[in-house]
């Protein structure tokens, strides 16, 4: 019995440790496929507004956000409600309403879930509104004096992380100061993790449109990671820093890219990109001869154009890709300390577009794009060895 028991121990630490190292092991595929060089992103499934017509009205998907059961909720910036689709792509459900009462929608711009609570911020009518999983209203949430809100998330223990933005005017010149502010569970402000004003555009008297755009100008990008960490840095640095919430430090990495210069391919597709209105509403692209008399561009790029931190953990720096013909093709992958991982080439079979990333359980990624009619598709992608 005694040489039993022994035996039966030491099964069961010899099971244990299995677990521990494949959990250990399943922790860390993604960043074993980064170390690679090379990865693919292969389509699992693709949604556009046309997906979902036999069920509810679309018209403009904004923003993704999971539960813990795997399903997906997208946010429809102008028809006022909430889908929701289950892992594989299939309708399941939709809630919210046009109005201002409880559990009506004006403008659901972004949102995300904590502990199986969907929390939905409103462009129209400023607020943040909270749900059940199921749809079910519990509460609004509102700042106490006007604020425009260009982003959020949220961290494990109900932590608001909120990117702010208020405009500053100096002479003929509007900028933009852009703050990471923190929030409590309860709405009250813990502390500002950083603040810095950007150029934005430039006033020009006597034009109808009254401003001019600044274009190729650096902006805050963020992200949270497990842990109750923040990610953030200007793109015009090569500095990125990691807080800490629940100790309130700071630790720096930094990227080893050389900065790039604007070249007047990139200037001919900025003014091709531009959409103008006439009094009539109608759109055409391009930019008039005011805007292009105007425009003053920077010598250089922004380093970067997103800052994305994967299901696992690791951070992903992706380059600068606005306004380019070029799809991106590479990025910097880091642990979640900072430690370099390599540089990683991607390809894709869709369209991919990093700076509308979520990050789903498992090796997947869920990627709103714009496609070639400016109607928003959502992707789910799975990460896969090239």
């Amino acid at each position: 019995m005694k040489y039993q028991f022994f035996a039966g121990m030491i099964l069961l630490l010899l099971f244990c440790f299995d677990c521990l190292f494949c959990d250990t092991r399943e922790k860390s595929i993604l960043s074993g496929l980064y170390k690679t060089g090379q990865i693919q992103l292969i389509a699992d499934f693709e949604l556009g507004v046309d997906s979902f017509l036999n069920h509810i009205d679309t018209k403009m998907l904004a923003s993704s956000a999971f539960n813990k059961n795997g399903d997906i909720f997208l946010s429809d910036l102008f028809s006022n409600n909430i889908k929701v689709i289950n892992s594989s792509g299939k309708f399941k459900s939709h809630f919210g309403k046009t109005g201002k009462g409880p559990g009506d929608l004006d403008g659901p711009f972004s949102l995300d879930f904590v502990n199986n609570t969907l929390v939905v911020y409103e462009l129209g009518n400023r607020r943040f509104s909270v749900f059940n999983a199921d749809g079910t209203f519990i509460s609004h949430l509102k700042f106490k004096k006007k604020t425009i809100v260009e982003g959020f998330k949220l961290l494990a223990g109900g932590e608001f992380v909120i990117e702010t933005i208020r405009y500053a005017q100096e002479r003929e010149t509007l900028y933009q100061v852009r703050s990471l502010v923190l929030y409590s569970k309860d709405f009250e402000l813990i502390n500002e993790l950083f603040q810095k004003k950007y150029i934005f555009k430039k006033i020009i008297p006597n034009y109808e449109a009254k401003f001019v755009s600044y274009p190729f100008q650096p902006e805050l990008l963020w992200d949270v990671l497990p842990g109750n960490k923040v990610v953030f840095a200007s793109s015009d640095h090569y500095e990125i820093q990691i807080h800490n919430i629940n100790t309130r430090s700071t630790k720096k990495f930094y990227i080893d890219w050389k900065k790039k210069k604007i070249s007047p391919e990139d200037k001919d597709h900025y003014f091709k990109s531009i959409l103008s209105f006439s009094k009539s509403g109608k759109m055409t692209r391009g930019a008039n001869p005011t805007i292009k008399k105007h425009t003053e561009f920077p010598e250089f790029k922004p380093l970067f154009g997103k800052i994305f931190c994967d299901h696992e953990g690791n951070i992903l720096v992706f380059p600068y890709s606005k306004f380019s013909k070029k799809s991106v093709s590479s990025f910097d992958a880091f642990t979640s300390s900072g430690k370099f991982i390599g540089n990683v080439k991607i390809s894709y079979d869709r369209i991919f577009d990093p700076t509308r990333l979520v990050a789903y359980p498992g090796h997947v990624f869920l990627n709103l794009v714009e496609n070639g009619e400016e109607e928003s598709v959502l992707i789910k992608y799975k990460v896969r060895l090239k």
